[in-house]
């Protein structure tokens, strides 16, 4: 069976992220695996138990979190998929990932036109402070 790219890259990077949990546990520290902000049950199961075979809280996987909402776009973080500054934006015609360094540039795009992907861009140009702020915060040092 072959998949579309989309799910592909989604379980790469959810991949990545629980091997990065689990490399790098810190008990008590809260880690973010998923995005959508309504994940689908069958993901947050998959989760719980992930969790529960290695030893982890139960309240210690949440979704991951959101930044700002704008005009039915979210635009949110992956929990310690990888160092590099970027949003990931999400909307009911697809997704997209930005790179924030050096400067403002698309990195991913599943299924957004041309003309929105310019429009998020300018967004993410436009909020780009709040969002490194936002980075700061959920990944200190």
């Amino acid at each position: 069976m072959t998949f579309p790219r989309l799910r592909e890259d989604k379980v790469e990077d959810s991949c990545r992220t629980w091997a990065n949990i689990v490399d790098n546990f810190i008990p008590g520290e809260v880690y973010n695996v998923g995005s959508r902000s309504a994940p689908e049950p069958r993901t947050l199961v998959n989760q719980w138990l992930c969790s529960r075979e290695i030893g982890f809280q139960e309240n210690s996987v949440i979704v991951s979190p959101t930044v700002f909402y704008h005009k039915g776009h979210r635009f949110f973080f992956f929990s310690r998929e990888e160092e590099r500054i970027h949003i990931h934006v999400s909307s009911g015609s697809g997704e997209a990932k930005f790179w924030l360094k050096p400067s403002v540039s698309l990195a991913q795009n599943y299924g957004l036109s041309q003309k929105e992907l310019r429009k998020i861009q300018k967004i993410v140009e436009e909020r780009k402070d709040e969002i490194e702020d936002s980075w700061r915060k959920h990944f200190p040092g």
